[in-house]
């Protein structure tokens, strides 16, 4: 009898042995979608400081001050950054340029951060790694934006790139083509 008491209780931890490790690997995902968020927060949080430091323009996580972000961008906060930074100063790249590791550098990080979290904050999107990359995920639409992307092209050409327009497109489905929006004179399909 002891015998089978005991195969009885190895196949009963045995079969709760799934579920112990399911819940294992949710927290961990959990954790490491929480240190993501708290990560660029706080990416978030220093653009706010900076932006308030460097030229008395509160950011406040509104969509307007994604045109103030833009505006600032094109002004030539990555030039003014370039020559006062200690990273600069070290002969490390600052204005847009990502670094010799492949990771951005401080001022895409802080600039997406900031771009990220308040789409974040007036949308559905959560940040995710995709294949490598930050990016914002916007779950209803299944649909991704990077905005590290997004302010690299800014950086690299900040009149023709315009932060509020781009994101106006992100989490919508592909753009229907001229066609399929041509409408009588009466509202009506044609």
């Amino acid at each position: 009898m002891p015998i089978f008491t005991s195969l009885l209780f190895i196949f009963i931890a045995l079969a709760f042995l799934p579920l112990a490790l399911r819940s294992s690997r949710a927290r961990s995902a959990l954790r490491e979608q929480a240190e993501l968020d708290d990560r660029m927060a706080l990416g978030a949080s220093i653009c706010i400081a900076s932006a308030r430091e460097a030229f008395s323009v509160e950011l406040d996580c509104s969509l307007a001050s994604i045109e103030t972000l833009d505006r600032l961008i094109s002004q030539g906060w990555a030039n003014a950054n370039e020559q006062s930074s200690p990273l600069a100063q070290q002969g490390e790249g600052v204005g847009g340029e990502a670094s010799s590791d492949g990771k951005p550098n401080d001022l895409t990080f802080v600039f997406a951060s900031y771009l990220g979290t308040t789409v974040c904050g007036h949308t559905d999107a959560r940040w995710r790694i995709e294949n490598g990359k930050t990016a914002l995920f916007f779950k209803e639409q299944n649909v991704s934006a990077f905005p590290f992307d997004l302010i690299e092209q800014k950086l690299r050409d900040p009149e023709r790139v315009h932060l509020g327009e781009e994101i106006e497109r992100w989490g919508k489905p592909p753009e229907v083509t001229n066609a399929d929006e041509q409408t009588t004179e009466d509202g009506q399909p044609q």
